[in-house]
């Protein structure tokens, strides 16, 4: 999967995805409803090897969403727990940030 997939993933729930990701572990604020300053939208992005992770949202709806570039949907695997591990510490930092 590619970062335009990453994309998508925003407009799937509904938001305006920012104009640039960034998979650098910091906190981005971008306009989710696509009024330019209205900056609620945030998001976080790390890259792991060929592994990338999102979680972002809305602080003002109070809502999380997470994606990944992996292509499976077997929890299982070592790709998926790696993802997950990554998720929630980014989840974590974007929390104590808000």
């Amino acid at each position: 999967m590619s970062t335009t997939d990453a994309y998508e993933a925003f407009s799937k729930y509904g938001m305006t995805p920012p104009d640039e990701i960034f998979f650098d572990e910091k906190i981005h604020r971008f306009s989710a409803n696509g009024k330019p300053r209205d900056k609620a939208g945030w998001y976080t992005g790390k890259e792991a090897g060929e592994l990338r992770v999102l979680v972002f949202g809305d602080w003002r709806m109070g809502v999380k969403h997470y994606w990944n570039n992996l292509n499976t949907t077997n929890k299982r695997t070592k790709e998926c727990k790696e993802a997950k591990k990554i998720c929630d510490t980014l989840r974590l930092k974007a929390e104590q940030e808000q």
